[in-house]
């Protein structure tokens, strides 16, 4: 019996020894067979489908495909929708990748595409060292470097803090954090620093601010000193900064002696020739003056100490009530431009005015709002201070994206040098006694390179460090004997036969070096990571 489907009777008479539609070609180009255009299985109406999977019994016999099973390849999907989807109902693996099509479509991967998220490991490998197929396996985190020759400058620090009666959260978030998130992050970094404070010191009118040991000499408990406890460190110019004046008190107070006699040539007697000076203000409220205003002063005050319009020794950071950035706890740069909205609750400004200084002078802004995270925020700063006069020998992790931790486990630096490009990653050492001319090693919640090494580095003035950071849950699972659980088998030849991780004789296993991984991944914890998508 001829099907004559619906074609006009004069192309069926002139057609010649016509084919049969259930065996002609696909010439279309669309991939179902029928040779209409239109994507779908066009089976006649009421054609024989044995295996009910949506295509006739004819269209299997020409495909190939078994008439009697609706999954010919037994991969979870009928040939009816592999055919659909484009996929092989033939082939219980379409693309190669060591996962099956129904598994694929199963778990959001692609099962005409090896590598879904097109990060150069495939979709099969990916499931063998628990990384996610479909999201580029790279580094949470990371952050880069330029190398130095030169030695660091000292860096001096004026902090002012308004005291007015909104800013109590905000206070006491300072309190909080300056030690831990702060002084300790630069002193880490072996920088020569100075923090000088313009705030109100105990008993106040308004909110008081003490700061404690180890940045002050105080504990902060009553009875209180009656005047501020200085250190080598940490100098405290008693002063009310109010909601509108930081500007002005700024630039009045910088030569006038205070109330304790601490700063008898005003807290300008406490900076030092040659230092990079930073600012950082913390305020709900916009300032009486504008910025340019504020430049034109203290450049007037102290060329040698602030510098010129042409050459500027000084950035300005600012906490203040703007809006926040995406993730919250991300700074707002100078590239980024001026922010005109205000955040929610706790401003009572966006101050511009603040923000065009930090604008000019290359400085980050964060809002005030988000108190809750200043600790993130004064880590940001600490490690913009480092950054702005030396290549970070000892480097704090940046902030994570929102909703991730980082794991210090899972930590890669890679130091490319400057003259020749070659990439060098540097192996992790359990600390400074086991160093080596290409070591790092990790102390507390900073990353420390190893002597030699940064010496190395800092002599290569064109070189750079890049600094990769996993977050929790990164990290392939480890076998209780070290091996990395389902690692793709024993029998191995190389890396590429383990998923990435590590050949070790012929066994798929932990790794002891960045050497024993494949390209692009370093050795973390016993496991290879892919530190690039």
């Amino acid at each position: 019996m001829r099907l004559l489907w619906i074609v006009p009777l004069a192309l069926v008479f002139s057609c010649g020894p016509c084919t049969p539609p259930e065996v002609i070609g696909d010439g279309d180009g669309d991939g179902d067979g029928d040779g209409d255009g239109d994507g779908d299985i066009d089976c006649p109406p009421g054609a024989p489908d044995a295996d009910d999977d949506g295509l006739c019994d004819a269209e299997e016999a020409r495909r190939g495909t078994d008439p009697n099973d609706a999954d010919s390849d037994d991969d979870g999907l009928s040939d009816g929708d592999e055919v659909r989807d484009g996929t092989d109902p033939l082939d219980a693996d379409s693309d190669d990748d060591g996962v099956d099509d129904g598994t694929e479509r199963e778990n959001g991967t692609d099962p005409n595409d090896p590598d879904s998220d097109d990060d150069g490991r495939n979709d099969g490998d990916e499931r063998d060292v628990g990384t996610d197929p479909i999201t580029p396996d790279e580094a949470c985190a990371s952050r880069s470097a330029q190398a130095s020759l030169d030695e660091p400058p000292p860096v001096d620090i004026i902090i002012a803090i308004d005291s007015s009666g909104s800013m109590d959260a905000e206070i006491a978030a300072v309190q909080q954090n300056i030690n831990v998130n702060f002084a300790n992050i630069i002193s880490a970094s072996q920088l020569d620093y100075r923090i000088i404070l313009l705030a109100d010191y105990p008993p106040a009118s308004k909110n008081p601010v003490c700061i404690t040991a180890p940045l002050s000499g105080d504990d902060c408990e009553e009875p209180l000193p009656p005047q501020p406890a200085i250190t080598e460190r940490f100098f405290h110019y008693d002063i009310i900064v109010d909601s509108h004046d930081a500007f002005e008190k700024l630039v009045d107070t910088y030569d006038q002696p205070d109330e304790h006699d601490l700063a008898p040539q005003g807290w300008g007697g406490w900076l030092r020739p040659g230092s990079k000076k930073t600012f950082l203000i913390i305020s709900d409220d916009d300032p009486n003056q504008g910025a340019g205003w504020f430049d034109d002063q203290l450049l007037g005050l102290s060329p040698e100490h602030f510098g010129t319009q042409d050459d500027r020794n000084y950035t300005w950071h600012s906490i203040i009530g703007m809006v926040a950035n995406d993730p919250v706890t991300a700074p707002w740069r100078a590239e980024d431009g001026i922010q005109n909205q205000q955040c929610n609750p706790g401003s009572e400004s966006a101050a511009t005015e603040y923000q065009e200084l930090s604008v000019l002078t290359g400085g980050l802004r964060f809002p005030l709002c988000n108190n809750e995270n200043f600790n993130v925020v004064f880590q940001e700063i600490a490690q913009g201070v480092i950054e702005e006069v030396i290549l970070p020998c000892t480097i704090v992790p940046p902030a994570p994206p929102a909703g991730e931790t980082l794991d210090l486990d899972g930590v890669a630096v890679v130091y490319t040098h400057g003259p020749t490009g070659a990439a060098t990653s540097l192996d992790r050492v359990s600390g400074p006694g086991a160093c080596t001319a290409t070591s790092f090693y990790v102390t507390g919640q900073a990353v420390a390179l190893c002597p030699n090494t940064c010496s190395t580095v800092q002599a290569d003035t064109s070189g750079t460090l890049d600094f990769y950071f996993a977050c929790e849950g990164d990290l392939p699972d480890l076998t209780p004997d070290g091996g990395v659980a389902d690692a793709g088998g024993d029998d191995c030849n190389s890396c590429e036969d383990c998923g990435g991780q590590a050949c070790n004789e012929g066994t798929c296993g932990a790794c002891g070096s960045n050497e024993d991984c494949c390209p692009d991944h370093i050795c973390a914890a016993g496991a290879c990571v892919l530190i690039g998508g």
